[in-house]
């Protein structure tokens, strides 16, 4: 069961694994009790898979059992401990919770940087995901600062021709594109998109997702065309995976309406709006960030 779990996962067939995970998680509870250290692995597979299908809420509760069993098992400063911290703060921050995100996020770094050193991976994860709260919430700088320090570990760690230093020079570039530094922003961006096609292929979630990044620093740069050409490009490739990532369709959906809107084109926009909002509900839910922002582009058509 569990090689068929991975196997699902491999190929982002998230739903497909939730079934086999909860009947895992099922043979755990009755082999080990339901507060054993090894439920907690189960839950925290759940967990992750939920996460991956934007189920943020599902995934909160699966991890925030996983984080309370470690806690009471393994202690405070464990490292799987620390494992389950980031996890919570990351559906935390799927389900707009930065504050409370942010904190668990903190603690994972701090047990991360002791039991591991600060060059390690883990730790790079770490201020990668710290580096996100403090974008979302506005302060810039510390989001630099984690996002440099993230990818100069998998630099040093992986090399250049690594998806995991792309994933990281996307991650800096959107922070200077929040900041406005969009010649800086661009280089990243090209050296992220790259790689990724190399190593993952152009049509995998995470090229797209740096495709579209792209796109929208075309944009506020003001080359329409580009930006144009490289929207048209991912949206298509986004619709072939719908069914494997609705949120990120949603926001391709989002950026290519917003650009509709930028040039004038409300009749093209506003079917694209109207999509990714009805797919953020369902997905989101109605109070999401992302959710809003579709009303708010809707409203502005």
């Amino acid at each position: 069961m569990l090689q068929r779990i991975e196997e699902l996962i491999a190929a982002s067939r998230f739903h497909e694994a939730i079934p086999f995970a909860q009947e895992l998680l099922g043979i755990s509870e009755k082999s080990y009790g339901i507060g054993h250290s090894n439920t907690a692995i189960a839950l925290n597979s759940l967990g992750e898979i939920y996460y991956e299908a934007h189920n943020f809420t599902n995934a909160a509760s699966f991890h925030q059992r996983a984080l309370e069993i470690r806690e009471k098992w393994l202690g405070a400063e464990h490292p799987d401990t620390a494992t389950s911290l980031e996890n919570l703060a990351k559906a935390r921050h799927g389900l707009g919770d930065y504050s409370g995100g942010l904190t668990l996020s903190a603690r994972s770094l701090n047990i991360r940087e002791v039991v591991f050193g600060a060059r390690h991976p883990k730790t790079a994860e770490s201020l990668a995901v710290l580096g996100n709260f403090h974008c979302a919430m506005g302060d810039y700088a510390k989001a630099e600062n984690l996002a440099s320090r993230s990818l100069q570990i998998c630099t040093d760690v992986f090399g250049p021709k690594h998806q995991d230093t792309a994933i990281a020079l996307n991650r800096l570039g959107l922070v200077y594109c929040h900041t406005g530094h969009y010649p800086k922003a661009i280089i990243l961006f090209q050296k992220s998109l790259a790689t990724l096609s190399e190593v993952l292929g152009p049509e995998h979630q995470r090229t797209l997702v740096s495709l579209n990044n792209l796109a929208s620093l075309y944009e506020a740069m003001g080359e329409y065309s580009k930006a144009d050409q490289l929207f048209d490009q991912s949206l298509a490739a986004f619709e072939k995976i719908a069914h494997l990532d609705p949120a990120r369709l949603a926001t391709a959906l989002d950026n290519r309406a917003g650009f509709y809107l930028r040039i004038g084109d409300h009749a093209n926009g506003l079917p694209l709006c109207e999509r990714a909002l009805k797919i953020r509900e369902q997905v989101l839910g109605p109070e999401h960030p992302d959710t809003a922002l579709s009303l708010m582009s809707l409203a502005s058509l």
